[in-house]
C-alpha cells in the first residue's frame, strides 16, 4: 500500500526502455511460440537499423533449431533416397541458427541465463563473466546467492553474443517479487543479471565489481556492485529492492510481430534499451509483484535496470531493518500494555491511528 501510494511521485529517467513483447496479437500474426529463430534475427537486424543501444532476451536458445534441409534429407535416406545437391547446398541458408547468430554482431545483444538449483540440468554454453570478484577469500564464508547448475544458450548463439546475464527472480516468502539479484554464483564464479549486464553494455563498461566487507569471524558479504563510477548498494547477498514505476505497462509495449514486420517509427528506439520477453498467457512468464498479481517478468528487468541508471531512486533496505522493526513492535507492545488500560475510548482510537502512522 505505501508503495502504490508514492507511485505518483517516483522519478521516471531519461533513457528511453521499450519493452517488446511476443504477445497474443504476435502469436496470432505470426504464428505459434517459439518462432523460427530467423524471425528472432529480423527483429533484432530492424532494431539495430532503428539505433537500438542494447537489446536484452528474456528468453532462452538453449537447443538448436532444427534444419528443415537435414529433415527432408533424413527422411530421403530412410527411402533410399539421395538427396539431391542443391538441397545439400540450402542447409547454410535455411540454418536459423547461424543466422540469428550473424544478427547478434549489428548491435549490443544480452542473452539470458537461467541458473538451477538442480544439479542435474546442464545446457547450453555458459559465458564467460564479466564481474570482477578478487576480494573473496573464502567463498564457503560468504553470504550469496549460488546455483548448482544453469540453462544458457546454444555455442553458436553464445559465442557471438558481446553479454548475457541470468533472468532468474527473487521471491520473498510469501512469493511476492519485490527484490532482485544483481549478481549470483556459480562454481565459484559471480554472473551478472540481465538488467546489470544490459546496464553495463550501455555504458561501454568492461567489467563490474562486487564491493565485499568483512563481519567478523572470517565472514564476507556483498555490499554493492560497481562498474565505471557508479555504485549500486545492495544486501548481504546481492540484492536491490525493485523501483516499481507502476502497474503493468508502465513501459512503453510494442509486439513482436510489429518489430519483424517493421510497423513501428525508427526514431522511437534511437539510443533505447529494448527488452525482449512474453507476455501471453499461455507463455507462463507473468509473476506477481507489489504492484500488480501478473505482472509480465520481462518488465522487471526494466525496473531494475532504470534503478541501476538512476541510484537516486533505489529504495535502500539494510540488512538490520528486520532486527529493528523486531525490537521496535516489543517496545511498542510493552508501550501500550500499559497504557492502553489508563485511558479512554477517544484517546485510544488517537494514539492507534498515532502509532500506525508513525510506524
Amino acid at each position: 500500500l505505501r508503495l502504490r501510494a508514492t507511485l505518483v511521485d517516483r522519478t521516471i529517467t531519461a533513457q528511453t526502455i521499450i519493452i517488446i513483447v511476443f504477445d497474443e496479437k504476435s502469436l496470432a500474426a505470426s504464428g505459434r511460440w517459439p518462432w523460427s529463430r530467423q524471425k528472432v534475427a529480423t527483429m533484432v537486424n530492424n532494431l539495430a537499423d532503428a539505433g537500438v543501444a542494447v537489446v536484452a532476451f528474456d528468453i532462452l536458445f538453449s537447443e538448436p533449431e532444427r534444419n528443415p534441409a537435414d529433415s527432408v534429407t533424413q527422411h530421403l535416406e530412410a527411402n533410399n533416397i539421395v538427396a539431391p545437391p542443391i538441397l545439400l547446398k540450402a542447409r547454410d541458408a535455411l540454418d536459423a541458427d547461424a543466422i540469428f547468430a550473424a544478427s547478434l554482431n549489428s548491435t549490443d545483444v544480452v542473452l539470458g541465463i537461467l541458473f538451477q538449483g538442480d544439479a542435474s540440468i546442464t545446457q547450453g554454453e555458459l559465458p564467460f563473466s564479466v564481474v570482477k570478484s578478487e576480494g573473496i577469500s573464502d567463498l564457503s564464508k560468504m553470504t550469496r546467492i549460488s546455483f548448482n547448475n544453469y540453462e544458457s544458450n546454444i555455442k553458436i548463439l553464445q559465442s557471438q553474443t558481446p553479454g548475457s546475464g541470468f533472468i532468474n527472480a527473487s521471491y520473498d516468502g510469501d512469493g511476492i517479487i519485490r527484490r532482485a539479484a544483481l549478481v549470483a554464483e556459480y562454481n565459484g564464479q559471480f554472473y551478472p543479471s540481465l538488467a546489470l549486464e544490459a546496464a553495463r553494455l550501455l555504458t561501454l563498461t568492461d567489467s563490474i565489481d562486487m564491493e565485499i566487507a568483512h563481519v567478523g569471524s572470517g565472514i564476507q558479504q556483498i555490499t554493492g556492485v560497481k562498474w565505471g563510477k557508479e555504485l549500486i548498494e545492495t544486501d548481504s547477498v546481492g540484492r536491490v529492492l525493485i523501483p516499481y514505476r507502476g502497474d503493468r505497462n508502465s513501459f512503453p509495449y510494442i509486439s513482436a510481430s510489429d518489430v519483424l514486420n517493421g510497423n513501428f517509427a525508427p526514431e522511437m528506439f534511437e539510443g533505447a534499451v529494448v527488452f525482449v520477453g512474453t507476455s501471453a498467457v499461455g507463455l507462463g512468464d507473468l509473476r506477481s509483484t507489489p504492484v500488480g498479481l501478473t505482472y509480465p517478468g520481462v518488465e522487471i528487468h526494466a525496473n531494475v535496470l532504470e534503478g541501476l541508471l538512476a541510484p537516486e531512486i533505489l529504495p535502500y533496505q539494510p540488512d538490520w531493518w528486520e532486527a529493528a522493526v523486531g525490537i521496535t513492535l516489543i517496545v511498542l507492545g510493552v508501550f501500550c500494555v500499559f497504557l492502553f488500560p489508563t485511558i479512554g475510548p477517544l484517546s485510544l482510537s488517537i494514539t492507534v491511528i498515532v502509532l500506525l502512522v508513525l510506524t
